[in-house]
């Protein structure tokens, strides 16, 4: 509406009050340019050049609206035109005010103000600037009138400023709710971190629209903050680089309030000048971070306020997530404690359990390989038992590598991570766990987990640490039982073996159901013994159980060289792969009081592969009851070739059960020797035809021996028709004296029986005198390479020997030693001393009459 320029005041008023109740009305809602439009229309009432709106409040004074339609202030400085107004809002009524230097360089002239007040409340000033035209009373009463409409258009302005604040508080308010409502409900609804983190980015960029949000939670294991979840409106992540968004995280996980941040690096490259960031934190401890960022937009205080409040729900969510994470973790340790604890009840082995595990193992914890190693109990070396791999890469790594896990996890003390510098890394496992398996101090192995993508956490670690608490005591519980079945196997095998060493079997019988035995427990194929032969200086197979694989001489100098070498070594020793048909060979030697007398062994077992450490120890175990079965029949086989001829079956089966003492080898002691002799058979045997002197000295000799036996003796030897008989060896007797008298007189009874027989058939018998002497001899296996007689020698044996001579027939004579023995046992006669060969003194001598 125009404002007419006429001499009417009031016309003027009436028109300035309805140009600017118009431009109010027009403009009510943006109360910028309706105080814009008001000024505008006071200058043009007053026909001004510059009108000015200065407002004044508790904040301050400040330009409201400046309108130059003339141009008079255009290129002018903001601060000129700002000291322009300042110099008007001064005045404390309507009036005319000279213009500052800044204005009259600008060609002002005149200067008409007004302030501006509403019930005491000074609301700031109306300034017109003129150049060319005075302003005169009348302009005056005009500003003032202007006035009364400019403070109610401030009072209008400032109800609608507060009322757009207020609309925009509410609706800020209100997006703020909307957010903490969804996030509310997404914490009441999602369990899993991850998940809830990913709905809390969309959250934010929905409401937020912004261009990028990562978010990133702080790894409890390393304490660094690892990225989660990414929301990229503008596919602009890829472009970022690891090592750019975990420098971002890491800073903004160290804040202790949300604030912005500089754009740097990748993020500055990529155009994403504005970054503002949350920490995540309950209670003090920090959880994590959320990084938002655009690459136009400026965050403003109400994102600030909007994304704390998000944070504020979602920080606590978070924690509830993990604490439910937490106990999901729990239930799984103890599920698969349960599930570790039946699979140690159900498997009978190792071999069954560990596969089992590292099964249990892989699936649980979703990585890509699984190994399990056990040291070995017979030489510590490691031993690989189970393997699970998912992603077929096993076949591609390389034996080091492997080994260089193994040792690294066995190196532990406790479950630990690696995610940089895995010896696989270079076939793409770049993360690996290693857990040792310790019982009791004693490492008996490790699990090694390796992953091509996913690090292994703190939940994981805990997990394997559940479940290796199972598994490492139920692998010492399984080689404990399996020593102990080894051990009773052994037990029940050395009882077997124990029972067939006291059947009595002849010696090939003996070996041979030995030989038997060794081949049921360890399924061998073939089982043989070689001894030395008397020289003891070559190997002579002596037992087997498949003769069919000896027939070829070349499978047979095979075995014989092995032997050679166990015997050699001293100790058990293994061969493989000797020839097509020879696949495996074990030999030990038999070895008694440091004598070697033999090789014991086995040859190929049933089914793939050589010997086992246990098929091993089981013959070990055999060999230690072998070798003293063998080298007691081979002494009881020798005392018996020995001595059948000179002792009788009593006496031998004494010294058949104490095979250990040295029968043969020559020693002093003291015993009685008994010499008896036919008086005048040789005279009388020129008178009988041949077969008859046969028969009866046959008849005589074996008769005599029979005496001798029965009563312990040792028939030494025959000289013709002489019986030289030694009691008190080779076991020792100690009534070795009486023994003698005794045969002696039953020798005389029988031949007195014999000389009956013979009458009868018309031949004459002599009668025997005897001679028995105690004292100490030297006896034992005496000749040479040709011919050794077990026998003794000494001045004792001579003078028995000289006494029988001085017998007559039917006497029989005893020395004085021997009487002293035996004096009150029997009825002798004591004779005149006599003189015998090789004594210098004459001999006290007795005949003996009976036995008491």
């Amino acid at each position: 509406m125009a404002i007419r320029d006429d001499a009417d005041p009031c016309r003027r008023e009436l028109d300035l009050v309805m140009a600017v109740d118009q431009v109010r009305d027009e403009l009510a809602r943006d109360p910028d340019r309706m105080l814009r439009g008001v000024m505008e229309r006071i200058a043009q009432a007053l026909q001004a050049d510059v009108g000015i709106l200065i407002l004044s409040d508790d904040t301050g004074v400040r330009l409201g609206a400046v309108v130059d339609p003339s141009g008079m202030l255009s290129g002018a400085d903001p601060h000129e035109v700002e000291q322009i107004a300042m110099s008007a809002s001064a005045s404390r009524a309507a009036g005319f005010v000279d213009p500052p230097a800044v204005a009259r360089a600008r060609g002002v002239r005149y200067v008409l103000t007004a302030p501006l007040a509403m019930e005491g409340q000074r609301l700031g000033s109306l300034a017109c600037l003129s150049g060319e035209r005075a302003f005169g009373e009348q302009d005056v009463a005009l500003m003032e009138y202007a006035a009364r409409q400019a403070d109610s258009a401030i009072m209008q302005a400032r109800t609608w400023k507060q009322l757009q604040n207020w609309g925009e508080e509410l609706q800020e308010r209100t997006r703020q709710l909307s957010a903490i409502y969804r996030v509310d409900r997404l914490r009441d609804q999602v369990t899993d971190t991850v998940r809830l983190l990913a709905e809390v980015a969309n959250v934010l960029v929905d409401v937020l629209v912004v261009d990028l949000c990562i978010v990133g939670m702080v790894d409890e294991e390393s304490g660094e903050c690892v990225l989660k979840t990414v929301n990229d409106r503008i596919a602009v992540v890829s472009r970022l680089g690891q090592e750019d968004i975990h420098t971002v995280l890491q800073r903004s996980v160290e804040l202790d309030t949300p604030a912005a941040l500089p754009s740097e690096g990748a993020f500055a490259t990529e155009g994403l000048q504005y970054l503002f960031a949350a920490p995540l934190k309950v209670e003090g401890v920090r959880l994590g971070a959320i990084v938002l960022a655009n690459r136009d937009r400026p965050f403003k205080l109400v994102d600030a306020d909007l994304v704390q409040a998000v944070v504020s729900q979602a920080d606590s969510g978070i924690a509830h997530a993990l604490a439910v994470e937490c106990a999901q973790e729990r239930a799984r340790q103890l599920e698969a404690i349960c599930r570790v604890d039946r699979l140690r009840d159900e498997a009978r082995s190792a071999n069954d359990f560990l596969p089992a595990v590292v099964d249990l193992v892989t699936r649980t914890l979703g990585a890509d390989l699984c190994l399990i190693n056990l040291v070995s109990e017979e030489d510590g070396s490691s031993d690989l038992k189970a393997i699970q791999d998912r992603d077929s890469v096993l076949g591609r790594l390389d034996r080091d590598a492997i080994e260089q896990a193994i040792n690294w996890a066995s190196a532990q003390t406790a479950v630990s991570s690696l995610r940089q510098g895995s010896p696989l890394e270079r076939w793409g496992l770049r993360y690996l766990m290693g857990a040792p398996l310790i019982v009791a101090g004693e490492k008996l192995g490790a699990l090694v987990l390796a992953s091509q993508h996913r690090p292994f956490g703190r939940a994981d670690s805990e997990l394997v640490q559940a479940i290796v608490s199972q598994a490492d005591s139920a692998v010492a519980y399984v080689r404990a039982q399996g020593r102990l079945m080894q051990r009773h196997k052994e037990l029940e095998t050395l009882y077997r073996v124990d029972h067939i060493r006291d059947q009595g079997y002849e010696f090939g019988e003996m070996l041979g159901a030995v030989l038997g035995e060794l081949c049921s427990v360890i399924d061998a194929e073939m089982g043989f013994i070689m001894l030395f032969d008397r020289e003891g200086k070559q190997l002579e197979l002596r037992a087997s159980t498949a003769g069919d694989l000896l027939t070829s001489a070349s499978h047979y100098q095979i075995i014989e060289q092995v032997a050679n070498e166990a015997l050699s070594a001293g100790t058990l020793h293994a061969a493989e792969g000797l020839s097509e048909t020879l696949h495996a060979i074990m030999c030990v030697p038999l070895i008694l009081q440091d004598r070697i007398i033999g090789v014991f062994g086995a040859v190929n077992r049933h089914g793939p592969g050589g010997f086992t450490a246990e098929d091993k120890r089981m013959l070990l175990a055999i060999t230690s009851q072998v070798d003293t079965a063998i080298f007691e029949s081979l002494d009881k086989q020798r005392i018996r070739e020995t001595f059948q001829r000179y002792v009788g079956p009593k006496v031998m089966e004494q010294m058949l059960i104490t095979p250990e003492k040295d029968f043969l080898k020559g020693k002093r002691a003291v015993l009685t020797a008994l010499f008896s002799d036919m008086r005048g058979f040789t005279a009388a045997a020129e008178q009988i035809g041949v077969d008859v002197l046969v028969e009866m000295l046959n008849m005589h000799l074996g008769t005599m021996t029979e005496i001798v036996l029965a009563n312990n003796g040792t028939l030494d030897k025959f000289v013709a028709d002489e019986v030289v008989a030694v009691f008190g060896a080779p076991l020792f007797m100690p009534d070795h004296a009486l023994l003698a008298v005794r045969t002696a007189l039953e020798m005389q009874a029988a031949q007195q029986r014999l000389i009956g027989q013979w009458q009868e058939r018309g031949y004459r018998l002599p009668p025997i005198g005897i001679g028995v002497n105690t004292g100490e001899v030297v006896v034992g296996n005496i000749g040479c390479d040709l011919r050794m007689d077990y026998t003794v020698i000494g001045d004792a044996v001579n003078l028995a020997s000289r006494l029988c001579d001085a017998a007559a027939g039917s006497q029989i004579l005893i020395t004085d030693q021997t009487y002293e023995l035996v004096a009150e046992r029997i009825v002798a006669e004591k004779l005149s001393r006599i003189q015998v060969k090789g004594k210098e003194e004459p001999v006290q001598v007795y005949q003996v009459i009976a036995l008491k």
